[in-house]
């Protein structure tokens, strides 16, 4: 004991203080990776809300003998989509899907829809 002569403290706290310097650091990075993911997820959760509501639609529509397209909103465990004509003919009708998640992520898309063929045409994202 009398032959130390101190040395074993400072080591200690030097590597002490690494590892809580190392351990805060990678708390603060997984912090922002979560939040990045979280945004991720909301993002691809509106994506497939527009993509869902576009298959519902093209289902529906191609069901009907006489396609006029009228304004509505689809309903979805995760949110919801509200469509509305832009600019309809004989053969296209543009649509325009506004869709909104249950957390406020929004995503508006432009569809063109062939009534002829009973599909989407044309996908444009705004």
């Amino acid at each position: 004991m009398k032959n130390e002569k101190g040395f074993a403290s400072p080591i200690v706290l030097v590597v002490s203080t690494s590892f809580i310097l190392l351990a805060g650091y990678m708390m603060e990075q997984f912090v922002l990776d979560k939040r990045f993911y979280k945004e991720v997820e909301e993002t691809l959760m509106s994506d497939h809300l527009l993509r869902l509501a576009v298959r519902d639609l093209e289902r529906e529509w191609g069901e009907l003998e006489e396609v006029i397209i009228e304004p509505g909103i689809l309903l979805y465990p995760n949110g919801d989509v509200y469509y509305e004509v832009v600019n309809q003919n004989e053969e296209v009708a543009s649509v325009y899907l506004y869709g909104s998640t249950v957390n406020n992520r929004k995503g508006v898309v432009l569809i063109y829809y062939d009534k002829n063929v009973g599909k989407v045409t044309e996908w444009v994202e705004r």
